[in-house]
């Protein structure tokens, strides 16, 4: 076996036991080194790596020169690497142009994400081309088929909309038997918006079957979602016994809640009106009187109607014939028959008013021609 002197690295034949150059002891095996350009193991003797041809030189390992054909190469993938960095910016510069051009002015990671496929963003485009944005005008075929792109993963909102869309006529032909299929799809899929206008087109009857118990079903989902428009119609419905069985109790209640998530649909003069016509279980006339007057600051022909009622009865207030007229002239104003009615008779009684015969028959006239039955009778008798 031969030896190697650790010192100067020369080798010798097995028989020696201290190098005869420098005096060092020898090694029993040749040591091995490892290419740091290749990693393959390199014997102590050897001055070229057996793999990459790299040389050793003082105890180091150096590359060797390459030739020509060897920098041609690297030459040619350097202009290829070089090429493919320059076509990834192209790819990530023409999508992200892409990306720009999608409802200009909109977030841009939100169309980032829109692009590359998210649902919630896909809808929120959707809405944004709906409702319009900043100076983004409403373009409604650009919201349907960004809706579609969401409610194709399921998203209940895109298809509460697009339903919206095929019952408005806009960005595609109208069509309520499609509006229908898509309210009823988002309704499923747990959307409120969806579940309320469904509950109220089965209220009506006009564009499905009239079906109160449906009508109640939809109703009550949306409203334990808390969509305050289905808690108020609710409420109504249980007051009046439509669909479900009538409790007014039941009724207080949700219309209770439409009034505290602030309801516009006149929630006040509802709740108003429940105190005063509920049955022994929640009448309340001056609590109802409260609510009613709420409403009739924001000048709301009904609640002004029933003010006038209640205080021509002295019900929850104290009893004045002139508020009375005050409250009905107001509401007649505004054009509602029973009001214009009433108007009519207190001119020609005097009650509340200065007694004025032919001004009681021209509100009178108004009514009946509205088709107000006790106006066209009391015009009858007059004549």
């Amino acid at each position: 076996m031969s030896k190697i002197c650790k010192k100067c690295n020369q080798i010798y034949d097995d028989e020696l036991s201290f190098c005869p150059k420098c005096g060092v002891s020898l090694d029993t095996k040749l040591e091995q080194n490892t290419c740091p350009s290749c990693g393959q193991e390199l014997q102590q003797d050897w001055e070229f790596c057996s793999k990459c041809g790299y040389k050793r030189t003082g105890g180091k390992i150096n590359k060797l020169p390459q030739s020509n054909e060897a920098n041609q190469g690297i030459g040619k993938n350097k202009k290829i690497l070089v090429g493919g960095v320059i076509a990834l910016a192209l790819i990530i510069g023409g999508l992200a142009f892409q990306i720009y051009n999608i409802c200009p002015g909109y977030n841009f990671e939100t169309k980032a994400k829109a692009f590359f496929g998210d649902k919630e963003a896909q809808t929120s485009i959707g809405l944004a081309y709906y409702f319009g944005f900043d100076k983004q005008e409403k373009n409604y075929k650009e919201a349907l088929k960004w809706l579609k792109k969401g409610a194709a993963q399921g998203d209940a909102h895109a298809e509460y909309y697009i339903g919206k869309l095929y019952y408005e006529g806009k960005g595609v032909e109208k069509d309520i038997k499609e509006a229908i299929k898509w309210y009823h799809l988002s309704a499923m899929h747990g959307d409120s918006s969806a579940q309320f206008d469904l509950g109220r087109e089965y209220y009506r009857g006009v564009n499905v079957e009239r079906n109160f118990a449906t009508s109640c079903s939809y109703l009550k989902k949306a409203a334990e979602q808390n969509h305050e428009n289905a808690q108020l119609m609710l409420g109504m419905a249980y007051f009046d016994g439509d669909g479900v069985e009538k409790n007014h109790r039941e009724a207080i209640k949700w219309i209770k809640k439409a009034v505290d998530n602030h309801c516009l649909n006149h929630a006040e003069y509802y709740l108003g009106y429940a105190y005063c016509h509920g049955d022994n279980t929640i009448r309340n006339p001056e609590e109802g009187v409260k609510w009613l007057k709420k409403e009739a600051e924001i000048e709301y022909g009904d609640a002004q109607y029933e003010l006038g009622a209640l205080y021509l009865r002295g019900e929850g207030v104290q009893q004045d014939d002139k508020e009375a007229f005050k409250y009905f002239k107001k509401a007649a104003d505004k054009n509602k028959v029973e009001a214009q009615r009433m108007v009519g008779f207190l001119y020609i009684t005097g009650v509340g008013v200065n007694k004025d015969y032919s001004e009681g028959l021209k509100w009178l006239k108004r009514a009946a021609e509205q088709g107000d039955k006790d106006a066209q009778k009391a015009l009858s008798l007059a004549r």
